[in-house]
C-alpha cells in the first residue's frame, strides 16, 4: 500500500496518520476498499483519485519518458510527482525483508551487508515521491521519499531512470507516474 502512503506524503498527511489515510483510500469505492482489505497493489489511477479527494488536480501518465528538464520544471512549479519504480526486496538472516530502489545495486548491498541472504532478491514495483532534481559535482541527481523507510534518499538520475523504466511488465508501464497540483 505504498501508493496511498506516497499521496499522503505529497498532501502533508505523514505516515503517522496511516489509519486516516487508508480510510480515505477505502472511501473511494468498493474496488479500493477491497484492495485495502486484501493487501492488493494500488494503481496509478487509484493514486490520481486519492489526490482528487484531497483537492488536487492530478493526471496519470503511462509510457511517457520524461526528461530531466521537464521533471525539474514540474517540481519548480510545486507539482507533486509520484513515480512507479522497480525496487529490490532482499531477505536478511533474521527473516526480515529489506527494500532498496533499483538504482542502488542489490549485488553491492549483499556484499556490503553479510546479513543479507544471497538468492533471496526479488524485484517489486514501488511508488516513490520525487522531491527534487539537483546537481552533485556535475552529476544530475534525484531526491526521493521512500515510504518503506519513511526517509529521503538520493541517487543519480541515470539510476533513477533505469529503475523507472524497469517496471515495464504486462501489469506495469514504463515511466508510470502521477503528476498533481493543489487546486486554487
Amino acid at each position: 500500500m505504498c501508493g496511498p502512503l506516497a499521496v499522503g506524503q505529497s498532501v502533508g498527511k505523514k505516515n503517522q496518520d496511516v489509519d486516516g489515510l487508508f480510510k480515505d483510500f477505502a472511501s473511494l469505492g468498493d474496488v479500493q476498499k477491497q484492495k485495502l482489505a486484501d493487501g492488493n497493489t494500488t494503481s496509478l489511477d487509484d493514486l490520481t483519485q486519492l489526490f482528487w479527494k484531497y483537492n488536487y488536480s492530478a493526471e496519470t501518465h503511462l509510457n511517457e519518458e520524461i526528461t530531466l528538464g521537464d521533471l525539474e520544471a514540474a517540481l519548480k512549479k510545486e507539482n507533486k510527482i509520484i513515480a512507479l519504480v522497480n525496487m529490490n526486496q532482499i531477505l536478511d538472516k533474521d527473516g526480515r525483508y529489506q527494500y532498496r530502489v533499483e538504482g542502488v545495486q542489490s549485488t553491492s548491498l549483499i556484499k556490503e551487508n553479510p546479513n543479507y541472504l544471497k538468492g533471496t532478491e526479488q524485484k517489486i514495483a514501488h511508488f516513490v515521491n520525487v522531491l527534487e532534481v539537483y546537481q552533485d559535482g556535475g552529476m544530475p541527481m534525484v531526491k526521493i521519499y521512500n515510504s518503506y523507510f519513511d526517509e529521503v534518499q538520493s541517487m543519480p538520475w541515470s539510476q533513477f531512470q533505469e529503475a523507472w523504466k524497469q517496471t515495464a511488465t504486462p501489469n506495469n508501464p514504463q515511466y508510470g507516474y502521477v503528476q498533481a497540483s493543489k487546486k486554487p
